[in-house]
């Protein structure tokens, strides 16, 4: 159990019994549910390819603050991971072999790698469509919010000795199978996928067989119908339950070869504004989703604790070229209301502005004294626009942008 975060989550130590994972939300309602497995989907057809096993799990990291269930997966070799942080909550799937080409299971090339956690309990979901992807129609892309929390935009991304490939994005939805059963669906297209996955071991001759025994018997079945049989709760045996083992000393799972699918729910504050003439101060990640403004305003960010503003919806300025926004220093005491005595030195907010969702329309603003300025991320495809925008002493202006439309109109970097 984790508590006294701006949430409490509570963890089963099998990963594999029924509502392994229970989140209390800061409103007070409950997300209850259990990771199912993984499939693909191509169109109506399914293939369920690996479940959870029975796996009791490590507390690890230096502050204690991962929960690592090693070889987790029937079939081939998946580790499961969930980081617990202050405004965030992970659970990351980190494939160790390459799992089967959809094509040797029947289905085609267009298919998509699924992973599928069911949620027998949680508050009415938020769902905005996202722009749809012209290279993959069809596959349902969601902002999806609890309302106090919001799933961040996903990512797959090669771990250990391939970490320099470029991520690919995940999309997520809401759905309902048969039965009333939701789910969060994470999907992220084999055509992407599979370059990815060649650095990775292949499994062996056996696992390959049982992959074509499994698909030979569910014929395929349709999409609502994939989902495995949902496990019955268990009467616990207090005297032999089984516990969480401590090891802080365990290796980073990240520094040994996989990809690695996230799912990120973060704490978010929803439409909201940054009003003229007002003093802000960021101490750490803020995360904003729905639809929020800036105006005429003054933020400043600590050098710690990796302050940023996440843009998880949109942003819409509401300045003017003589009254800009100035985005700068904790220790700037030219801007704004004064915060503290020490002197201005190096750099601030790790990310400025961190543009996770979709296209942005940044103007009329100043960035000063940041690692980075705006960063732009999980968004392919979207288009971007800087119009008098200044970056003043930050270490880089912009980056990211990626399979972006990315376009400079009268953008100032002096000291960048």
């Amino acid at each position: 159990m984790v508590r006294n975060l701006q949430y409490n989550v509570i963890f089963t130590a099998d990963l594999a019994e029924i509502n392994s994972l229970d989140v209390l939300l800061p409103t007070g309602r409950r997300l209850t549910g259990s990771l199912l497995g993984l499939a693909y989907f191509d169109g109506n057809d399914s293939v369920l390819i690996a479940e959870p096993k029975s796996t009791v799990g490590q507390i690890a990291g230096a502050a204690g603050t991962e929960l690592v269930f090693q070889d987790a997966f029937t079939d081939f070799l998946v580790d499961v991971q969930y980081v617990v942080e202050r405004d965030r909550f992970a659970q990351n799937l980190i494939l160790r072999q390459r799992p089967p080409n959809p094509v040797e299971l029947g289905l085609s090339e267009s298919a998509v790698l699924v992973v599928l956690t069911e949620f027998t309990e949680a508050p009415p979901i938020q769902k905005i469509a996202r722009l749809a992807d012209a290279r993959f129609p069809g596959i349902a892309d969601e902002v999806l919010s609890l309302g106090s929390m919001e799933f961040a935009p996903g990512r797959g991304v090669s771990i250990g000795s391939a970490a320099s490939a470029p991520s690919q994005k995940i999309r997520h939805s809401w759905e309902t199978f048969e039965g009333g059963r939701q789910c969060l669906v994470e999907q992220i297209p084999w055509k992407e996928l599979e370059p990815m996955l060649r650095h990775l071991p292949p499994v062996n001759a056996a696992a390959a067989q049982r992959w074509k025994e499994k698909r030979i018997q569910q014929q395929a079945k349709a999409r609502k119908s994939v989902l495995p049989e949902r496990r019955m709760a268990r009467v616990k045996d207090v005297k032999n339950e089984q516990m969480l083992a401590v090891n802080t000393t365990m290796p980073s799972l990240h520094s040994t070869r996989g990809y690695l699918l996230d799912f990120e729910l973060v704490v978010a504050a929803t439409n909201m504004t940054f009003s003229g003439d007002k003093t802000y101060y960021v101490t750490g990640p803020f995360n904003l989703a729905g639809t929020n403004r800036l105006e005429s305003c003054v933020i400043k960010f600590a050098p710690t604790n990796g302050a940023k503003l996440n843009i998880l919806g949109s942003l819409i300025c509401d300045t003017a070229a003589h009254r800009p926004a100035l985005l700068t220093a904790r220790d700037d005491h030219d801007a704004g209301e004064a915060i503290g005595s020490a002197p201005l030195s190096g750099y601030y907010a790790t990310n400025a502005l961190v543009f996770a969702n979709g296209g942005s329309d940044l103007r009329n603003v100043r960035i000063s004294h940041a690692y980075t300025g705006v960063a732009y991320e999980n968004a392919s495809g979207s288009e971007h626009t800087n119009m008098h925008v200044q970056f003043v002493n930050c270490l880089r202006g912009i980056t990211g942008g990626s399979s972006q439309t990315v376009r400079l109109r009268d953008v100032l970097m002096s000291s960048v």
